[in-house]
């Protein structure tokens, strides 16, 4: 599964969140990384988060918007903790894994992740093939780009059996 993925920033704001994510993705074996109108992505600073991932950072492709990253993968999983009725229904993510993990192997599976400081628009979400959901505690129930990817590996590597 974890070849599978593609996970896609849309407009990171800061080169050490990017670095982040590139360390999350190395440590749970996800090698593509997609980057929407991003900041300055080959910084010092996304190099010195990423730290044995920063090849990751030098590979990433760059795209001027989200339907251009998607335009590839028959399935894209937008990652949110906001519910709406403008968001469609929302799938665990769990949910959203084990769908991912039925689809023919050869096929991509975008994670899609917003910026820091809005996440993504309504608009984005719903153009989406599915949303997924993750909980948070309600009196700190905000979450960062550089960490909103770990739960969604760990659970997609757990459906998956990896």
């Amino acid at each position: 599964m974890s070849k599978r993925i593609r996970v896609i920033l849309v407009e990171p704001q800061s080169p050490g969140n990017i670095g982040m994510v590139a360390r999350a993705m190395g440590n749970f074996g996800v090698s593509e990384l997609r980057l929407v109108n991003p900041c300055t992505y080959l910084h010092p600073e996304a190099r010195k988060f990423a730290v044995r991932a920063a090849p990751l950072l030098g590979k990433a492709r760059v795209f001027p918007d989200l339907a251009s990253a998607l335009a590839d993968l028959p399935m894209s999983v937008a990652a949110t903790r906001r519910a709406g009725k403008l968001r469609g229904e929302l799938l665990d993510v769990a949910d959203a894994a084990r769908l991912a993990a039925g689809l023919p192997a050869v096929e991509g599976v975008g994670l899609v992740f917003g910026r820091e400081d809005a996440g993504l628009t309504s608009d984005e979400v719903s153009g989406l093939f599915q949303s997924s959901f993750y909980r948070t505690l309600p009196d700190t129930g905000d979450s960062r780009v550089s960490t909103e990817p770990k739960p969604c590996f760990i659970w997609a590597k757990v459906q998956a059996g990896c």
